[in-house]
């Protein structure tokens, strides 16, 4: 059925929703906000077309934040692209903490490129499964 890669769907959805193969990554990004606010987060999992992320605030659905991932480079210069945000939800246990999920723009022609090194770092990442 699935690999021990794969990170069960967020609330509300189906695995049956999800296009893309979605990987656990642990990673630290920055992001800022069109206001100059700015911040970092943990990365919770990634794929091709978004990200589950754990935050220290909240947002409301609907904007676009830049994510910066310094370590992670294409092309010699670190990986940058804007993604909306789709849901955010507080953690339980951590209640100044959320976890987002946010959706990547592909507005650009070298997006792509750049999400796909990021996914291919996750993905090297990612102990071997036996599936």
């Amino acid at each position: 059925m699935g690999c021990a890669a794969e990170v069960e769907a967020i609330p509300r959805m189906t695995r049956e929703q999800r296009i893309f193969t979605r990987l656990v990554f642990d990673h630290v990004v920055e992001w800022s906000d069109a206001k100059g606010e700015r911040g970092t987060a943990q990365l919770m999992d990634f794929s091709r077309g978004g990200m589950r992320l754990s935050i220290g605030r909240y947002f409301r659905p609907g904007p676009v934040l830049t994510f910066r991932f310094d370590e992670i480079t294409y092309q010699g210069e670190p990986i940058e692209f804007q993604a909306i945000i789709n849901w955010c939800n507080p953690i339980p246990l951590h209640p100044e903490t959320f976890e987002v999920g946010v959706s990547i723009v592909h507005g650009e022609t070298r997006t792509l490129a750049l999400v796909s090194e990021v996914f291919y770092t996750a993905l090297r990442s990612t102990p071997a499964s036996p599936c």
